[in-house]
């Protein structure tokens, strides 16, 4: 999660969109490059994520469930208002170690705190 990956931010059947996203050294932020974040960038901590769906379990994800599979897609639902984060990796393996990895800090970041 370190070294980063290119996984698809998904808002609609239309907005598809790529961006490179990475872990940071503090091992709760995760960065993400985005061309319309005023700066270039966008963070959010892992602690604000309050469950990771796998597969097409949002209505974005269901929407484009025929252009790509279930294994590759996953939802991080953060609490309160914000709004869900819809992205699709390139390969299962990549889409596993970004749902397993933020599961494993959010639980590690909730028990610090």
């Amino acid at each position: 999660m370190m070294t980063g990956s290119t996984l698809r931010k998904v808002k609609s059947r239309m907005w598809k969109r790529q961006r490179h996203f990475r872990l940071l050294e503090d091992g709760l932020t995760i960065w993400y490059k985005s061309r319309w974040a005023g700066k270039g960038h966008s963070t959010f901590s892992v602690t604000e994520v309050e469950a990771v769906r796998e597969g097409h379990q949002s209505e974005v994800l269901l929407s484009i469930a025929q252009e790509f599979p279930a294994e590759l897609c996953f939802t991080l639902v953060f609490h309160g208002r914000q709004g869900n984060l819809d992205l699709v990796a390139d390969s299962p393996e990549e889409a596993q170690a970004w749902i397993q990895g933020v599961r494993k800090l959010n639980s590690q970041g909730s028990n610090d705190g």
